[in-house]
């Protein structure tokens, strides 16, 4: 069953979109130029689907943007590097996601170092 489609997706989607336009390319030229398929670029374009956070600084070079531009409002009021981490760590699973903030933690406490 599909995902539902999220009011942050969309307006994410709407910026890609509206950059695509003004570069004049199409969805596949600008999937051939991040190595995905032209259908994925239409999907998180209409909010279907939610840019990765890897996809982000790609899509951002490309198009001349902000990086900033491609966060989902709700990641705005954090900083780059914390909408980074925000954006990967949605991307994960549940076991991923355990793990990291158990390094996380450690990490803090001073068990490891960085």
């Amino acid at each position: 069953m599909p995902r539902a489609t999220l009011p942050a997706d969309v307006t994410v989607g709407t910026v890609l979109r509206e950059a695509r336009r003004r570069k004049g390319l199409t969805c596949a030229e600008v999937g051939a130029a991040i190595g995905v398929h032209g259908n994925l670029i239409g999907l998180w374009e209409r909010g279907g689907e939610r840019l990765p956070a890897a996809r982000r600084p790609q899509l951002a070079e490309l198009f001349g943007l902000d990086p900033a531009s491609l966060l989902p409002p709700d990641l705005m009021a954090v900083s780059a590097e914390e909408a980074e981490l925000i954006g990967a760590f949605r991307c994960m699973d549940k076991d991923q996601r355990a793990s990291l903030l158990r390094i996380g933690g450690m990490m803090v406490d001073g068990r490891i170092a960085a």
